[in-house]
């Protein structure tokens, strides 16, 4: 009868994904639970005998007690066996992931393979041998002992490990936990099932990777599938089908931008592989040598696509901003930017998501203005009421140029203050939903207030905002006063923000430059500018370089840095000479890096072990318990000493039972020969006496005469020897020979025996 199962492994459950963004990385976590919910359909819509996963079900050992239960949950819909072992990011040391699962409510079809076994499934018409690790790195081919165990004939013999066939697998492949080339030869197999690579992979006649069931990586390498394996009897060819089981998809485009129509083909080619948008994860590898202009379009263009895929990562260090003569000719000597047409910042509204509208204007950037000269902010006055646990009205009055030092006791309201000023210049008085409600005191229902009096380039502005309950927006400029939405208009163009009534936390794209160095309590400064902040930075450093750049200096300068940068960098940006023997090193000192780490986590794993039996060892020497130990040891010892000398003892009896029974029966027997031979003489002394009577008669009734030589005996004598010949076997030599009337008539007994 055929057999069929799933072969899957590596769901690196908990995996952090610490590379991309925090709300992305918490769906493809999830996700990677849903994959194995998908996994168990498929077992039970084929009505497989068993599912087989072959290692590194977790990605580390402290995953969350609800992430095991998630994953239970997961297993419940096939009811069929789930064999499970432990790989090399989850390997079953003391204290392990899976000694806890141990504790919890978990299905009774999953069995975890902590030592090597072999399980007779499918009513014994499927034998898995199983090699899990119990530690992450093992010099030592676990799977050869198989070779020598012996399955039975009639069952499908399959494998189940967790390890690296180097001879197969890329060279970027960790070659920990060797697993021979030939293993499914040397093992008798009719189906190695693997896990370790990530991708989908036959290494031999019988032999596969399936890879993980949900991709992880932008490497090209085939994942996200599950294996069907059939095979109809022992020592067939095994039939393997892939079946995906994957939902999101990773990409890594390269592609070289030299000019603006370069990103039309861009557009095109993510378009064509990325499609679903929103399931695809993409990492975009950029090269070329571009102008100021095309800097700035494509800073526009990620931004959309951002908003379109699940998360789109750009490698832009390839890219090279080399000014054309026309981006120079719009640098003056003086140190700004002239305010021709066609400057360099693009004098329009651009909406980098949905829902907001970030204004670039050329005249109203914050860090200078259109004379050169440097723009200052400064707060002169702050006034809030009713913003979270400032219920009562706080007003902090004179204000001006330099640091500003707050200080007050802990819940005294300081980083309360500083959220209502945030509050006040980067989010809208018509916001609503959660961000609202939070501004209001606790169980109170009022309107948050906030009041601001600030300085801009010389220029006064008071704004006030009121939220939640009668929302109101006010702007007074020293041209004009602005309400509602025209203020929050002309606020956004002032501070060259972007405003929008829906905000993410943690989401500081509306902020623009401010958002880079506004640091909240509890974190640290993390320089990540989003696209209004780097296209400040970068207007600001176009001013700030003027006077480096103008005249002979400049082109002398410009010629040095392209000298420096082609010794190092290709045309396509890719490192040579210096650069890349520095790179190459540090991929060498990462590889050698992640081993030592390994091997120092299996040492302070056996550190940590030896130190508890250490402190255990402490404890019973404190309390005791070890001399109190060692008496019982002892008294064990005594009394298994007495033990054994009785057993000896009982041994002899038994001996000597054996001898007294063996003369019992020896003495049984001569009496039973005795009571014969009573018996037989007891008939013979009869026979004797009646004999003895009948000649007495026949000697009365003859004459006498001499008896003759060749006379014939009386036919009594005949009849009284007849008598005696069925007990002429047991009549012992001795009777013959003793009896006086032995040899009457003629008759010798003795020849009668």
């Amino acid at each position: 009868m055929p057999v069929s199962f799933l072969h899957t492994a590596n769901f690196q459950i908990g995996k952090g994904f610490g590379s991309i963004d925090p709300e992305a990385a918490v769906i493809l976590r999830r996700q990677r639970i849903e994959a194995v919910r998908r996994i168990a359909e498929v077992a039970a819509e084929r009505r497989v005998d068993a599912v087989l996963v072959a290692g590194d079900v977790f990605d580390f050992d402290a995953v969350s007690n609800e992430t095991v239960h998630s994953l239970l949950q997961a297993f419940s819909a096939y009811t069929g066996p789930w064999v499970v072992i432990p790989g090399n990011h989850d390997p079953a040391v003391a204290g392990s992931v899976w000694h806890r699962i141990e504790d919890l409510t978990r299905p009774a079809s999953l069995h975890v393979s902590r030592e090597p076994e072999v399980l007779e499934l499918a009513d014994g018409r499927l034998a898995v041998l199983t090699a899990p690790l119990q530690r992450r790195h093992e010099a030592r081919d676990l799977t050869s002992d198989w070779d020598t165990i012996a399955t039975p004939v009639h069952a499908v013999r399959v494998g189940l490990a967790h390890g690296a066939i180097a001879s197969h697998a890329p060279a970027i492949f960790d070659a920990a936990n060797p697993i021979a080339g030939d293993r499914e030869l040397r093992g008798r197999l009719d189906y190695l099932a693997l896990g370790d690579w990530h991708g989908t992979m036959q290494v031999g006649e019988r032999s596969w990777y399936a890879g993980t069931p949900e991709p992880d990586h932008f490497r090209a390498n085939d994942s996200g599938n599950v294996l069907l394996v059939s095979l109809e009897n022992p020592g067939s060819m095994p039939l393997v089908e892939k079946i995906p089981v994957g939902r999101y998809r990773w990409f890594e485009l390269s592609h070289e931008i030299n000019h603006a129509a370069d990103l039309a083909a861009l557009d095109r080619k993510i378009s064509e592989i990325a499609d679903p948008f929103h399931d695809s994860v993409v990492k975009l590898v950029l090269s070329g040598a571009i102008d100021l202009d095309t800097h700035v379009k494509i800073d526009r263009f990620l931004e959309a696509w951002r908003g379109r895929l699940l998360y789109l990562r750009e490698d832009i260090d390839g890219l090279v901003t080399r000014p054309t003569d026309a981006d120079l000719d719009r640098i003056d000597t003086a140190g700004f930017r002239s305010r021709r047409p066609g400057a360099l910042a693009p004098d329009r509204c651009r909406a980098p998501r949905a829902g907001s509208h970030l204004c670039q204007r050329r005249d109203c950037a914050p860090l200078s203005n259109s004379h050169g000269r440097r723009c200052e902010m400064i707060i002169r006055k702050i006034e809030v009421r009713n913003f979270r646990k400032l219920a009562e009205p706080v007003v902090i009055d004179g204000l001006g140029p330099g640091a500003t030092l707050i200080a007050g006791d802990n819940e005294d309201g300081k980083s309360t203050l500083v959220e209502a000023i945030r509050t006040a210049f980067f989010v809208k008085h018509s916001i609503t939903g959660e961000f609202a409600d939070a501004m209001q005191p606790y169980n109170s229902n009022v309107r948050p207030e906030v009041r601001i009096e600030f300085e801009l380039d010389g220029q006064v502005y008071r704004l006030f905002k009121a939220y939640c309950q009668r929302p109101q927006a006010e702007l007074v400029t020293p041209a004009a006063t602005f309400n509602g939405s025209a203020a929050e208009e002309h606020l956004s163009q002032l501070l060259r923000v972007s405003l929008s009534k829906r905000i993410r936390k943690d989401d500081r794209e509306h902020e623009g430059v401010f958002g880079m160095f506004w640091v909240e309590q509890g974190k640290s400064l993390v320089l990540e500018p989003n696209a209004a902040g780097r296209t400040s930075i970068l207007e600001a450093l176009q001013k700030e370089v003027g006077d480096v750049l103008g005249g002979k200096r400049g082109q002398r300068l410009i010629a040095e840095v392209s000298r420096r940068h082609e010794e190092l960098l290709t045309g396509a940006g890719k490192p040579r000479g210096a650069y890349a023997s520095a790179m190459q090193a540090v991929r060498d000192i990462g590889v050698e890096l992640a081993t030592v780490e390994g091997q120092l986590a299996d040492h302070c794993r056996t550190t940590d072990e030896l130190e508890r039996c250490i402190s255990k060892l402490a404890q019973y020497e404190r309390e005791g318990a070890l001399g109190a130990a060692r008496e019982r040891l002892g008294g064990a010892q005594r009394a298994s000493e007495k033990i054994a000398g009785l057993q000896n003892q009982v041994h002899d009896a038994d001996l000597a039972l054996q001898a007294a029974n063996a003369r019992r029966q020896c003495a049984a027997d001569q009496a039973a020969q005795r009571g014969q031979l009573v018996e037989v003489l007891a008939l013979a002394d009869s026979a004797l006496k009646t004999l003895a009577e009948s000649l007495a008669a026949d000697r009365a009734a003859l004459p006498i005469r001499p008896p003759s030589r060749h006379a014939r005996s009386p036919p009594r004598a005949h009849r009284f020897v007849l008598q005696l010949l069925p007990y002429s076997s047991s009549l012992p030599a001795a009777l013959t020979l003793s009896c006086p009337r032995a040899n009457l008539f003629g008759f010798d007994l003795r020849s009668l025996r």
